[in-house]
């Protein structure tokens, strides 16, 4: 490392004042590249490890937010329910009276303000969304949580894109009218949105 340079990430930057002092680095002004200048003013010393820190954390940050982002824009609009599927587990055996599929059976929006409707002309049955309804939703970069009344219901992200997106959510313990007691059921709800 020269004098001018300090090292971070274990990359060397021109610096136009840096000295280590007792473990701990104090610099003025780093410059990253062409016109991207990091300032510190004031006479503080900065420790190297806890800059990295923040560094480390502020890019994390970024990237965190642009991949919601894009989800959040990928789904922002109107969607025909290409695909709704419930299927049902007792243990590990598919029961059949209370799985079922439809397709092109609805319309789902979801708006830039958080807020959405669907509209579905089919019943799947207990757990499921049916009838015309209004929502209000959130979504992560892996998931999508849609809160209908006083139930939220938060789907994993199997596929996203401008023209198709599929959720799935899996719930444990599942109850449905005319489940039998004391016997383990689970469900697992799809949506293949298209455009």
């Amino acid at each position: 490392m020269k004098s001018d340079e300090v090292e971070i990430f274990g990359k060397y930057f021109k610096s136009s004042y840096s000295r280590i002092i007792n473990g701990r680095l104090k610099i003025c002004n780093i410059a990253f590249g062409e016109n991207q200048t990091l300032n510190i003013k004031s006479n503080h010393t900065v420790k190297l490890s806890a800059f990295s820190i923040i560094l480390f954390t502020l890019l994390i940050s970024f990237t965190s937010c642009s991949e919601a982002d894009e989800v959040a824009n990928n789904l922002e609009g109107s969607w025909n329910i290409a695909v709704y599927q419930k299927t049902v587990y007792q243990g590990t055996t598919l029961n059949l009276e209370e799985s079922g599929t439809f397709e092109n059976k609805g319309q789902i929006e979801f708006n830039s303000n958080g807020k959405g409707y669907y509209n579905i002309l089919e019943d799947l049955g207990a757990g499921t969304y049916y009838g015309s309804g209004e929502f209000t939703w959130t979504n992560t970069a892996d998931e999508v949580s849609i809160i209908s009344g006083f139930e939220t219901k938060t789907f994993s992200i199997v596929e996203s894109g401008k023209s198709t997106f599929e959720l799935e959510r899996e719930v444990s313990n599942f109850y449905f009218p005319g489940s039998e007691p004391g016997v383990s059921y689970s469900m697992i709800e799809r949506l293949v949105l298209e455009k």
